[in-house]
């Protein structure tokens, strides 16, 4: 029940950060927005790191898959924003939500095995998705903004992945850390 729960609680912060970026991309820009996002969430995660202690004994490819997952975040993010700016959230959200289903079919790629509940919860996304674009008009698509849409959600889902791996050993707030440096480095910075 509790994970039930969680996704839940993400679904609606999900869709609740993406109105409020919505509005924020409309107001100050895509990367303006995005820096904000990203210097607010690394003093947040800086602030939390004293409590987590630093990490001991982690191999390359856990820091590597940080990398990876950091630069997916904040590449899809920006990508998102973009898509925000220009689209209507009613198109671009169910688009980039695609993340989930793209990590998974990318986790079986590198060799994770597909269960029957794994399939069946791939395709209630799948038509889930299918059933909210339907909700729309054809004048409310277009290219642009769903191509962005589309790319944050594979940059996603590669960020997804990239945690994952990475947080089995350093655990979620060093992960999260990589991640908001990268952020900040890349988009806040310049």
């Amino acid at each position: 029940m509790i994970p039930v729960l969680a996704g839940l609680t993400a679904a609606v912060m999900w869709g609740l950060s993406t109105v409020v970026a919505s509005r924020s991309t409309k107001a100050i820009g895509s990367q303006g927005a995005l820096a904000w996002v990203m210097l607010i969430g690394f003093a947040m995660t800086l602030a939390l790191i004293p409590l987590a202690g630093a990490p001991h004994g982690v191999s390359g490819s856990a820091w590597a898959w940080a990398v990876t997952a950091g630069f997916g975040s904040a590449f899809g993010l920006s990508l998102m924003y973009r898509a925000l700016r220009i689209g209507k959230v009613g198109v671009v959200a169910p688009i980039a939500s695609t993340e989930g289903a793209l990590a998974a079919v990318l986790s079986i790629a590198l060799g994770e095995r597909l269960t029957a509940g794994v399939a069946v919860c791939l395709a209630v996304i799948a038509l889930g998705i299918f059933v909210v674009t339907l909700r729309g008009s054809a004048t409310d698509i277009h290219l642009r903004p769903s191509l962005y849409a589309m790319a944050a959600a594979c940059s996603f889902g590669i960020g997804l992945v990239g945690s994952s791996k990475a947080g089995t050993e350093l655990g979620a707030l060093w992960t999260i850390l990589v991640a908001r440096v990268i952020g900040v480095s890349a988009v806040a910075a310049p």
